[in-house]
């Protein structure tokens, strides 16, 4: 159901009318999708699945090679039940393959974008703007969730580039059409949160929204405050917490502190995949109008109520289409919900994308945001390690263009925002490894 239209919401629509972009078209399309049934947005995925299919097939020469030598021909897959015919590709076939994955004819605007290296593995990629802005209309749906409304104040606490650097004109003025407030979190010290803690207070932001790690930190410097009855902040609708798993001892603390309900949520661009908490339903209820996700077994078929890989097919980026791509995340599907009549599959545990919170140099400091400066250059992929004697030891495989300029650029980075630290880097790519999943930074035993 549509809440009424705000002023905010009003001044948001025109900025995108004015710059020709179909954002809020879009929402309005997907706020009505909330009526379809299961079967109906599944048949919307189906129709979109054939085309996409079709394209990849006739113009990106990756899927041609790949389907040709698996035997698969495109009129084999006529609905979402049949992608298990097509092998999964994984990050670095990819990145091995990367200038084969361009269509021959790329027709219409898109945008460069780089995965966060969250994984130990960055990834440069284009994405349609139609992939773009189907991405920020079910964001808007998906914080609706919680009563938010296109143009309500809210504060971004976490990520970003991890450089000290000014941000363009153009992503101010999008902040502003917005309503966000972006602070980074990148190397906190108590000087720090006490300017971010101001800074919350003279934004009065409704809704905020981070990585669990860091939003627990503004927590419990809240909490040693004296709380909110101490502080003067007014009320938070709702957080949202993103990147990284949430534990349930994260949640119930935040939730005390703030007094609101935490709102989990699992998204990527380069897959197009997105879920969101509701707040009454046990789970994240999986997105269908941007992209396929499927949770598959070691052979690659679809499997439920066991943890497995999460495999993205986005539908509408045409730029540089992902099809049966392993996001490197470990999660659950569940089809109870559909069985009450619900539309939705969920996501009922994400198990991967785990981080850890390190103090290095008397600075806090989680490793997602460690790991946004190095994909930033071109590595295969990388791990970092923190040491006893708090210095950090960076392992690389370098891609073909990675040079001391991308090496002085890293190690200014980080010490740009830890301060005075030593850095050895490690090109031998002997990766220290342990689990199902690449670890991409590690801290050494006491």
């Amino acid at each position: 159901m549509k809440t009424p239209t705000t002023l905010r919401e009003n001044f948001l629509r025109l900025c995108y009318k004015t710059i020709g972009r179909k954002e809020m078209s879009l929402y309005d399309q997907f706020l009505t999708n909330q009526n379809k049934s299961y079967d109906e947005l599944v048949f919307d995925q189906n129709k979109q699945l054939k085309k996409l299919i079709e394209f990849a097939y006739r113009e990106v020469p990756y899927y041609h090679s790949l389907f040709d030598k698996n035997g698969v021909n495109p009129t084999d897959i006529k609905t979402i039940d049949d992608l298990y015919k097509i092998p999964v590709s994984t990050k670095l076939d990819i990145r091995n393959h990367i200038h084969d994955l361009s269509p021959k004819n790329l027709q219409g605007k898109y945008i460069s974008k780089t995965t966060g290296g969250s994984t130990g593995l960055t990834l440069r990629y284009k994405m349609s703007i139609d992939c773009a802005s189907r991405g920020t209309a079910l964001l808007y749906r998906g914080w609706g969730l919680a009563g938010y409304v296109p143009g309500d104040p809210i504060s971004f606490f976490g990520g970003g580039s991890l450089v000290a650097k000014k941000r363009t004109a153009w992503s101010r003025i999008g902040n502003f059409a917005q309503n966000i407030y972006q602070t980074s979190c990148y190397g906190l010290t108590e000087e720090d949160l006490n300017t971010y803690f101001n800074n919350l207070k003279h934004q009065q932001p409704i809704f905020i929204r981070g990585y669990p790690t860091s939003i627990m930190i503004l927590a419990k410097y809240i909490d040693n405050l004296g709380g909110l009855d101490k502080v003067r902040i007014q009320p938070i609708k709702g957080i949202f917490c993103t990147a990284e798993v949430l534990f349930d001892n994260q949640r119930r603390y935040i939730e005390k502190v703030f007094r609101t309900t935490v709102y989990n949520q699992y998204g990527l661009n380069d897959g197009g995949v997105s879920a969101y908490e509701n707040g009454i339903i046990p789970g994240l209820m999986i997105d269908t109008e941007r992209a396929v996700m499927e949770c598959v077994d070691k052979s690659g078929k679809n499997q439920l109520h066991q943890a497995g890989s999460i495999v993205a097919t986005s539908l509408y980026n045409y730029a540089f289409p992902f099809i049966r791509y392993d996001t490197g995340d470990i999660g659950e599907f569940d089809d109870s919900y559909i069985k009450t009549g619900g539309n939705r599959m969920l996501l009922k545990q994400l198990l991967g994308r785990t981080t850890e919170v390190m103090k290095i140099n008397g600075k806090l400091i989680s490793g997602i945001m460690l790991a946004a400066c190095i994909s930033e250059v071109d590595v295969l992929n990388f791990q970092i390690i923190h040491k006893k004697d708090d210095s950090l030891k960076i392992i690389i495989n370098r891609g073909g263009e990675y040079n001391v300029e991308q090496e002085n650029f890293i190690r200014k980075s980080l010490t740009s925002n830890l301060g005075n630290i030593r850095i050895d880097f490690d090109y031998d790519a002997n990766f220290v490894e342990g689990g199902n999943k690449h670890k991409f930074i590690l801290k050494e035993n006491a």
